[in-house]
């Protein structure tokens, strides 16, 4: 596996430019959130070959505009991929089919939007992607960061989703569980307290190590404030718990953090929970694509901010994997 360093964020308006060169497959998520459109827009769409556009049932009724969007901008290449946060067993099978079906038997170029998959149906794509995809193939990842989050709303007071329908683990990420351990939970904390919180309940670990963002970081600066509030919000609630910081806007240093969370702590069930940027989720899923032992865990949210979610910014982030399968 060859992985190239995350460059700083670039203004969305230099992307086809940074972006040059023919795309062999392009995927993206239809979404309620206005941003999915924020890199489809911008790339040089003469130079994509192939599309698959995701919709997912779940939020049928709110992606209509977006989706139809989308598909006005590809409307001789590009496919409806169905997918359910529901139904994580169809998605799954409904992915491997698309991307199969987009599989040539030389090296492919697929660039992959981010921005507005859930973090459960990110994580099945990658694992697709790592195991139907040919050699030498590389899958380059772009985020489009928000402006903001929760639009309007004070710092203590937003919220991107409420509740939970069901904890499970993601499909291509079970772990290796012994009966005769207890487990570790580790939390990549973002805004969802109250999603956090309930899994942590649900899973009742011995152990909970919980990360916020580093503050170091251009795109963290403006939701810092509201991160480690959430984070500090649950420190006090469950009282002793363990606290690190990660990179939110470079996998693979959330990768090295994951993986020394988990090395200080021997002898326990590792469950990692990513609940932040969905660059630092892709962070989470190579750890757990190199340590069969990890399982990755996802809380199907019961509600959304639909109507205030977020506000599109203008930079994009960029991560690059070459020469698959990612975990060789």
């Amino acid at each position: 596996m060859k992985v190239e360093p995350v460059a700083q964020p670039q203004r969305l308006a230099t992307l086809s430019k940074i972006l040059d060169g023919s795309i062999d497959l392009f995927i993206c998520s239809a979404s309620f959130e206005s941003r999915c459109l924020s890199i489809a827009e911008n790339l040089n769409r003469a130079e994509i070959r192939q599309v698959l556009i995701a919709k997912n049932e779940t939020f049928s009724n709110v992606v209509g505009a977006n989706l139809e969007t989308l598909r006005s901008w590809f409307p001789d290449n590009s496919s409806v991929v169905d997918i359910d946060s529901g139904d994580p067993l169809s998605t799954a099978m409904n992915i491997v089919t698309a991307v199969r079906s987009k599989r040539q038997d030389h090296s492919q170029r697929v660039v992959i939007d981010i921005s507005t998959f859930t973090h459960e149906a990110l994580l099945i794509l990658f694992y697709v992607c790592n195991s139907s995809l040919g050699p030498s193939s590389t899958v380059e990842f772009l985020y489009a960061p928000a402006s903001e989050y929760s639009i309007g709303d004070a710092p203590d007071e937003k919220w991107l989703s409420k509740g939970i329908v069901e904890v499970r683990s993601v499909m291509g990420y079970p772990g290796g569980f012994s009966p005769s351990r207890a487990t570790h939970l580790v939390i990549l904390a973002g805004f969802e307290y109250y999603r956090a919180l309930k899994l942590i309940r649900e899973l009742e670990p011995s152990l909970v190590s919980i990360g916020f963002g580093d503050s170091t970081e251009i795109g963290t600066n403006p939701h810092q404030a509201t991160n480690e509030m959430k984070v500090k919000r649950l420190r006090n609630v469950l009282g002793n718990v363990q606290d690190f910081v990660f990179s939110c806007y470079d996998p693979a240093k959330a990768e090295v953090t994951i993986r020394d969370v988990i090395s200080r702590e021997i002898g326990y069930n590792t469950v990692v929970a990513p609940m932040n940027t969905k660059i630092s989720t892709l962070g989470a899923g190579m750890v757990a694509l190199k340590d069969e032992s990890v399982q990755i865990c996802y809380a199907q949210a019961d509600m959304y901010n639909y109507t205030s979610y977020s506000r599109p910014g203008d930079e994009f982030y960029f991560y690059r994997i070459a020469n698959y399968p990612a975990e060789s």
